[in-house]
């Protein structure tokens, strides 16, 4: 086997490892932090899930022009 294909082969290993790591790093994060039911949506679309309560989002959002939603992933 020549050099390049040994170094292909460890890539695709490589690749191939961390592609299958990926739903357990997923559900890792998951579990390492609370669901929230409440999430602040900027005004140019990004989104913060971090508020457990509408009034504690409605704070945050106060003068930002933002808005609160519930939280598509709350309770899954």
């Amino acid at each position: 086997m020549t050099g390049l294909v040994k170094q292909a082969l460890l890539m695709t290993a490589i690749a191939t490892a961390a592609i299958a790591a990926l739903p357990d790093i997923a559900e890792a994060q998951r579990r390492s932090r609370p669901e929230t039911k409440w999430c602040l949506r900027g005004p140019s679309g990004g989104q913060s899930c971090g508020y457990h309560t509408l009034e504690q989002c409605r704070k945050a959002a106060f003068g930002t022009g933002s808005s609160c939603m519930r939280n598509p992933r709350f309770g899954r």
